[in-house]
């Protein structure tokens, strides 16, 4: 049983990871971005999802990074979770991953249940 994180938070640069039911890593990915993230975000998935079957995912949700980027990450995270009949959490920090993790191998919810929701540290300064 697999879980895919995915970061899209930190400027310049995307990750996404591939976690245990244990809450360990097993393969990470780091991508130095500029534009198009989401075909970035779709390529790096792509590439770590032929490693394992994704039981799971798991995206940040709420931060102070960039508004799209942001949304990019949990956009992504959503579609896949709803064409791979998965569910799909949002965490606001890296430090609760494990716990998500956890919660999410040990829950009777195996099948997309419901999207999730962007929480934005602060308005968006769209000009």
């Amino acid at each position: 049983m697999m879980f895919l994180f995915i970061n899209t938070m930190p400027q310049g640069k995307l990750t996404v990871a591939l976690y245990t039911k244990d809450g360990f890593v097993i393969h990470e990915r780091e991508v130095p971005v500029s534009y198009n993230e989401s075909e970035q975000l779709l390529k790096a998935i792509d590439a770590m999802r032929g490693v394992q079957s994704v039981e799971g995912i798991i995206v940040m949700s709420e931060g102070e990074g960039r508004f799209s980027a942001l949304r990019t990450g949990i956009a992504c995270a959503n579609a896949l979770g709803f064409a791979w009949d998965v569910p799909v959490r949002g965490v606001h920090s890296i430090d609760k991953i494990k716990e998500v993790i956890l919660e999410m191998a040990g829950s009777e919810f195996t099948r997309f249940d419901g999207t999730v929701v962007p929480r934005y540290a602060r308005e968006p300064n769209i000009t």
